[in-house]
């Protein structure tokens, strides 16, 4: 496949980082990551072209079973000021707020505060 293949499916100015992030998972990429862990294994995410840190943290967390770790989002960053009075800006010790909260599973945590608020906005649930 090529970048056109991609931007044909609707990917945009992504179509490139995901032509690019395929040919390196072709080439090898997933046996090199597969023997890193933690911080070794979100540095080597970042390398990719076109993924940043959240992206990176998803992957650790869902891809590679990392459990503590604990993805920011808009969403997650609602909650943190909404439901836990958080004062914080920065995404990083946001995340690390969340972390020392709930441990080293807190990466499940972050899905269900994620579904609870999203559900919640839908209006899917009340409290």
């Amino acid at each position: 496949k090529d970048e056109q293949f991609f931007k044909q499916c609707g990917l945009g100015y992504r179509a490139l980082y995901l032509l690019n992030l395929a040919q390196s998972v072709n080439s090898g990429l997933m046996e090199q990551l597969k023997v890193c862990s933690g911080d070794e294994l979100f540095s080597n995410l970042l390398k990719q072209k076109g993924i940043g840190e959240k992206v990176a943290d998803c992957a650790c967390l869902f891809g590679f079973y990392q459990t503590q770790r604990f993805p920011v989002d808009v969403w997650i960053e609602k909650i943190y000021r909404e439901d836990f009075n958080g004062t914080l800006t920065d995404r990083k010790k946001i995340a690390d707020f969340f972390k020392q909260s709930f441990g080293s599973d807190s990466g499940y945590f972050q899905q269900y505060l994620f579904y609870y608020k999203r559900s919640l906005e839908k209006g899917n649930i009340t409290v």
